[in-house]
């Protein structure tokens, strides 16, 4: 009998961990990929298609954001952005203030030679997927 039951709750927890494994997440190259775009489009000046990547419930002006950011550290994000290093990468299948899976991308990047902090979450729940929040850090 007390076999029985081990060998059920051995199988109660495969059968949980496996549709953990089911569950849909953000990968790591989606939003490594999600990040490098967006920052090539900004890069480039095409804000309306850096704002496509925007999560549809977050109204972020990307074109105002980054004047602001050039203004306030002296770069020129036209002038070309560098990826020096990716610093964090944390994955959550959900997050409950998001209500969805979300994923967030810190890294070191470099404008007009400066070098700066910049993190990214990328979220996916019911409303859409796309950048949900740009913080940066100089």
């Amino acid at each position: 009998m007390k076999i029985k039951r081990i060998f059920t709750g051995i199988l109660i927890l495969m059968l949980v961990f496996s549709l953990a494994s089911c569950s849909k997440g953000i990968t790591k190259g989606e939003a490594t990929d999600e990040v490098e775009m967006f920052l090539e489009n900004v890069s480039s000046g095409d804000f309306d298609k850096a704002s496509e990547q925007i999560h549809p419930s977050r109204a972020i002006g990307v074109e105002y954001l980054f004047n602001m950011q050039e203004l306030r550290m002296g770069v020129d994000f036209q002038s070309g952005i560098e990826i020096k290093r990716y610093t964090s990468l944390s994955s959550s299948y959900y997050d409950s203030e998001v209500d969805g899976s979300d994923f967030d991308v810190e890294m070191e990047i470099i404008v007009s030679g400066k070098t700066i902090g910049l993190e990214i979450e990328i979220v996916e729940n019911d409303e859409g997927y796309g950048i949900y929040s740009i913080e940066f850090d100089d």
